[in-house]
């Protein structure tokens, strides 16, 4: 029969171990007693290591705002919602928050509590020398009721082996709340979280959580409040319900020759390098049953190419580059992906990317002469070619495509000479039923994104970076 220490003294042992300052705060459900953030601005909290940020006026009124739309209308009666609910981390969330309850030994409110006050959501990436991250800021006042009752619940956690792992920054209580092994977050990120008298702070990175703490206890480091375009976006918030910013890193490959995104409510402007980008109206003709469409109409492909082939060369990919630079001199502006359902595949889906053919006088032997060359050292265990309905087929050995640059084993990768665009598509077996697709001309623009099938339950179409993001009206 072991011996049972008291409860203060344990928390006090914990504490006095994991101390990183000499500071001391009670650990328990009174936040009046816990250092406050003051006047500052929750954008003053966010480290100026973070590349984008989103905040609320009110999360759950533009939850509530999107319920209204046919989007959710139709994300619920389509069974993604219910699946959504099925997911790992969600169900993952409800054990911990049980677990912390009986902690806590005071009901904790479900994670919707966190909607209920102003907030951000700001997000790090990985770079050689930080993990990156997520991290989440919410302000705490007693007006605001489900998420003071939060605050004050997550307070009184107490350590417990492996649940809850107490540790202090600048004197802080942070509690880490450990998922076990095998789950949904990623290797070498963390779930913790600290509570001040007036803010709740959740984050995926002890580096992210120790800024955002001295930021907020004496205003040490770098933050974004002073740095556009981040610096007014709590007040855009304020006016619209909700907006966000990213400035993404000089060598972001997500969106190539981005500058900047910015979003108010609705309206969304992007920043574009012009050596990159141009105008166009030439788009591939969407498969009607498509549930993504991601298009970057204006995208110069050979400028792309260019700006990003430092980043790119190796030995392994030489043979590759070399064949490129012969295909993408016979491009046009445009690139263009679209994900389908496919009952046939394993992964349910079938995935496309198209590059638009600028228009010549060629042959289609001839314009393939690039394609086959890229074909032979781009896939693995290359078939002869075959024609389809209006082009010619290139495709790896099904089976074996494991050892391709994308695809998985017993998938199989198909590039496709078409007349006026360049298809890679996996698996790629539906090239030969369908054929090529078409290409339409539509009103100019430089991007367009649809998500779910006809019509989209989210859409947007930008001219010279401006636009907005549009939802179907409910039926």
């Amino acid at each position: 029969m072991g011996i049972q220490l008291p409860r203060s003294l344990l928390i006090l042992a914990l504490a006095s171990a994991c101390s990183r300052t000499s500071k001391s705060f009670p650990i328990g459900g009174d936040l009046h007693s816990l250092p406050s953030a003051g006047s500052a601005p929750l954008m003053a909290l966010v480290p100026a290591q973070a590349e984008a940020v989103i905040a609320f006026r009110d999360p759950a009124a533009s939850l509530e705002a999107l319920r209204a739309t046919g989007f959710w209308t139709r994300f619920s009666s389509e069974g993604w919602l219910r699946d959504s609910l099925a997911l790992p981390p969600v169900e993952r969330w409800r054990a911990i928050q049980a677990k912390l309850s009986e902690l806590a030994r005071i009901p904790l409110p479900g994670p919707e509590a966190l909607l209920h006050s102003q907030a951000l959501l700001a997000w790090a990436p990985q770079t050689a020398d930080r993990a990156g991250g997520l991290l989440y800021v919410a302000r705490t006042d007693p007006s605001v009721e489900r998420v003071w009752s939060l605050a004050r619940a997550l307070n009184a956690v107490r350590p417990s082996g492996r649940e809850v792992e107490l540790e202090r920054i600048r004197g802080i209580p942070v509690r880490e709340v450990s998922f076990g092994t095998g789950t949904w977050v990623p290797a070498g990120q963390r779930l913790i979280y600290a509570v001040l008298a007036d803010r709740l702070l959740v984050s995926t990175d002890e580096n992210l959580m120790s800024e955002a703490l001295a930021l907020a206890l004496d205003g040490q480091g770098h933050s974004l409040a002073n740095r556009s375009p981040f610096g007014d976006l709590e007040s855009r918030a304020q006016s619209v319900g909700f907006a966000g910013a990213w400035l993404p890193s000089g060598d972001e490959r997500l969106v190539p020759g981005l500058r900047s995104a910015e979003l108010d409510g609705r309206d969304l402007t992007l920043q574009l390098d012009p050596t990159l980008w141009s105008e166009s109206s030439a788009r591939p003709v969407a498969d009607p049953s498509a549930i993504f469409l991601l298009g970057f109409s204006g995208l110069d492909p050979r400028a792309t190419l260019a700006k990003f082939r430092p980043q790119l060369e190796s030995a392994a990919t030489a043979p590759v580059l070399q064949r490129l630079d012969a295909l993408v001199g016979a491009l046009g502006p445009g690139l263009f992906a679209e994900v389908v359902p496919d009952s046939r595949q394993e992964r349910g889906i079938a995935v496309a990317v198209d590059v638009l053919r600028a228009q010549s006088a060629q042959s289609l032997a001839e314009a393939d002469e690039p394609v086959a060359a890229l074909a032979a050292v781009f896939l693995n265990h290359p078939q002869p070619a075959e024609p389809i309905p209006g082009g010619i087929l290139h495709c790896s050995a099904i089976g074996s495509a494991s050892g391709s640059a994308i695809g998985s084993e017993g998938d199989e990768v198909c590039l496709a000479t078409c007349e006026r665009v360049v298809r890679l598509a996996w698996p790629g077996g539906a090239l030969r039923e369908r054929g090529c697709p078409g290409v339409k001309i539509a009103a100019p623009s430089d991007v367009l994104l649809a998500v779910g099938s006809q019509p989209p339950l989210l859409s947007a179409e930008l001219r010279e970076g401006r636009g907005q993001l549009l939802f179907p009206e409910p039926k």
